[in-house]
C-alpha cells in the first residue's frame, strides 16, 4: 500500500504534540505535499507536517499568540504595493479553476494574505495568495 492513511498521519502528530486534533488537511504546506494535523494543546494550536508516503514528521510549528489575525481593506491600502482583490481572485482561479464563493484577508507570520475560497466540480478549495507579492503560498483541498 501506498503512504499512509489520515488515521495513521493523526497518531503520529499525536505522539509528538499531546491535545485534541481539531483539524486534518491533506495539500501543499509549504511547497511540500503533505497531511497537515492540527493540535489543540492546552489553548495553543499547533500543526505537525506529517510525510504522507513516509509518515516522517517535517516540521511542528505552534501558532504565534496574535489576537488579530484579520487585515482590513484600509489596511491594505496603507501598505501599498499590495495586489487588490480582484487580482487575488484571478491568481486562485488560474490556481485550480473554479469559482471564487468567498474572500478573507489574514495576516500569517507577518504576512498578509487573501484567503480565496473556491467551488472546483463540487469540491471546496482554499488558495492563499500572498498580498504583496501575488505568489500562491498554499493550496487546501477538501474541509467543510
Amino acid at each position: 500500500e501506498e503512504g499512509i492513511s489520515p488515521e495513521k498521519a493523526k497518531m503520529i502528530a499525536l505522539a509528538a504534540v499531546p491535545g485534541i486534533v481539531t483539524g486534518l488537511e491533506y495539500g501543499i504546506e509549504d511547497g511540500v505535499l503533505a497531511y497537515e494535523v492540527e493540535i489543540n494543546n492546552d489553548g495553543r494550536e499547533t500543526d505537525v507536517l506529517v510525510d504522507p508516503k513516509t509518515g516522517d514528521i517535517i516540521s511542528v510549528e505552534a501558532e504565534e499568540e496574535d489576537e488579530d489575525e484579520t487585515v482590513t481593506p484600509a489596511e491594505i491600502e496603507s501598505i501599498g504595493g499590495l495586489i487588490t482583490e480582484s487580482r487575488a481572485r484571478q491568481i486562485a482561479i488560474a490556481a485550480v479553476g473554479g469559482s471564487v464563493v468567498g474572500v478573507s484577508r489574514e495576516r500569517e507570520g507577518g504576512k498578509i494574505l487573501y484567503e480565496i475560497e473556491l467551488n472546483v466540480d463540487g469540491d471546496r478549495a482554499e488558495v492563499e495568495v500572498d498580498a504583496e507579492t501575488g505568489g500562491v503560498v498554499e493550496i487546501e483541498w477538501g474541509g467543510d
